[in-house]
């Protein structure tokens, strides 16, 4: 059994230090080593996970084969005497200079390996590309490389809850974000710019969830390191998404739902790579795993493919204005709700931080019971619909305000009828064609936005019905819309608006549906 020394220091080339805890097993040495980064305190590193299992949180840790070390960021916690932050993308330097210290410790066998979740795995992908060599893979969970324009904004509009936790955890986000509300421009790009997998050039695991917060950006790095990585990046690495949240891999219950079948199989993925790459054990199976697995959800059970997505085809479905999802004509007519910034429809779930919101898949209805929520729903089905992709849906739209929000959420709804969601987004009227800049809207006038929702591996069963629920708002997910034009909510200058959705004759009301099998 290992055992903890506390306050050690790591000395850094300009002087400073950054205070660890390690561990080491017992017995006779050297031994492979795991390295931690945190910004969170070393001595509770659950934090980084605000709903910590004690049982599966480092579960993927082998206390009797590996060494572990913990730091504190400089600049944060004990590491503080290191001086000042420096900036995010000097971070990997730091992260050199532990590798290259673990690796020179008698209890080291000079082969290391990177973990973290969350900010903490950015620190695994910024060391990885300083390219260190005894670093020999990295496990980064829920996160990706770069800083992205739809890291904080959404279909134009602001997620506000993530950036008020992120604020809450401590980090210091640049003022920058409140006015660069449009992508495209010199700030997004440079976040952009430090998205570098071809300096990348070990094996990474990728482990996300359905439910997380950044899935469709961890997709398109995994993407983007298949393609441009360094020749064992793009040969070895692996993705593995399960039916996780971003604070919850590996937990039983994710929202209102268990998938007990899922259970600990992210730390089983990671211990195997771990062993075959660190500790080159070639007789565990894991070189026999392809590119991506993912949970297919409905079926509870794993699917594996060599790249993202999968080939699919496209089913649509009409919305209609009696309230049917069908692939028939839709009923011809119109429907309208009032958006009232003063009384937004509630966030229930999704892909949230659960800093005072609930994560994952969370029954709706007591929001479908609304007057301000618009509901679609299909029959029952009589043969399974394998949604395995980003679901889009399209409307044809009139307000009386010169901007308005559509937000979309997409349910399964169970024989019992409780309806839980999948995935949920928002679209800014003005911004419909290009978050990089406004086109204006003409009160009175029809338009048309599409949503994209993200993307998901949901297997709809017989008996289910699948559902979309339209409505102007989804906060405090998404910042709330004015209706005035302005980029950000004014609660003194902001009203209602009237939103109407058209059906038929020459408008336009579709899901469609990527679907596999």
């Amino acid at each position: 059994m290992s055992t903890w020394q506390k306050d050690i220091r790591v000395p850094l080339p300009d002087g400073a230090w950054l205070a660890g805890d390690l561990s080491v097993p017992e017995g006779e040495g050297p031994w492979p080593a795991i390295l931690i980064q945190s910004p969170y305190g070393k001595e509770r590193l659950g934090s980084a996970l605000p709903r910590p299992s004690a049982r599966t949180w480092l579960d993927f840790w082998d206390r009797d084969r590996y060494a572990l070390l913990i730091v504190d960021w400089r600049g944060f916690h004990k590491s503080a005497g290191a001086g000042a932050e420096r900036k995010a993308s000097h971070r990997g330097e730091d992260g050199v200079a532990v590798v290259e210290w673990m690796a020179a410790q008698p209890w080291c066998n000079e082969r290391v390996a990177a973990w973290g979740p969350s900010a903490l795995g950015r620190a695994v992908l910024r060391t990885a590309a300083e390219q260190p060599l005894p670093l020999v893979c990295g496990i980064p969970l829920v996160c990706h490389m770069g800083h992205f324009y739809e890291d904080l904004y959404e279909g134009g509009v602001l997620e506000e809850a993530h950036f008020n936790a992120i604020r809450a955890l401590g980090f210091r986000l640049s003022d920058s974000i409140s006015s660069e509300v449009y992508s495209g421009t010199e700030f997004w790009r440079e976040g952009e710019a430090e998205c570098r997998p071809e300096d990348i050039d070990i094996p990474l695991l990728l482990v996300t969830g359905w439910f997380d917060l950044v899935t469709a950006q961890t997709l398109r790095f995994f993407t983007d390191l298949q393609t441009r990585g360094g020749p064992r990046a793009r040969a070895y690495s692996r993705l593995l998404i399960g039916p996780w949240h971003h604070t919850a891999i590996d937990h039983r219950r994710q929202g209102g739902l268990t998938f007990p079948a899922a259970v600990g199989e992210g730390a089983k993925a990671m211990r195997l790579f771990l062993d075959h790459w660190v500790r080159r054990k070639q007789d565990q199976g894991w070189s026999e795993l392809t590119g991506v697995t993912w949970w297919q959800m409905g079926e509870e059970r794993w699917v594996s493919a060599p790249a993202w997505p999968p080939p699919t085809t496209e089913r649509v479905l009409n919305l209609g204005a009696d309230g049917a999802l069908t692939d028939d004509p839709p009923a011809v007519g119109t429907l309208a709700v009032t958006a009232d910034p003063e009384n937004p429809v509630p966030t229930l779930g999704g892909a949230n931080l659960p800093m005072g919101l609930r994560a994952g898949p969370v029954d709706q209805r007591p929001i479908e019971e609304r007057d301000d929520v618009l509901l679609f729903t299909t029959a029952e089905l009589e043969a399974p619909v394998a949604l395995t992709g980003a679901a889009c849906v399209t409307l044809t739209v009139v307000t009386d305000a010169i901007d308005c929000d559509l937000a979309v959420r997409l349910t399964d709804v169970h024989p019992d009828g409780k309806s839980f969601l999948l995935g949920d987004s928002i679209r800014r009227a003005k911004l419909r064609g290009s978050t990089a800049r406004p086109m204006p809207i003409t009160p009175g006038l029809p338009f048309e936005i599409t949503v994209t929702l993200p993307p998901l591996a949901q297997t709809f069963l017989p008996g289910h019905r699948i559902r979309v629920l339209v409505a102007g708002s989804n906060h405090p997910r998404y910042e709330r819309n004015p209706h005035t034009g302005a980029d950000h909510f004014d609660d003194g200058e902001a009203f209602p608006a009237r939103i109407e959705l058209r059906f038929g004759e020459g408008s336009t009301a579709t899901l469609r549906l990527p679907v596999s099998g």
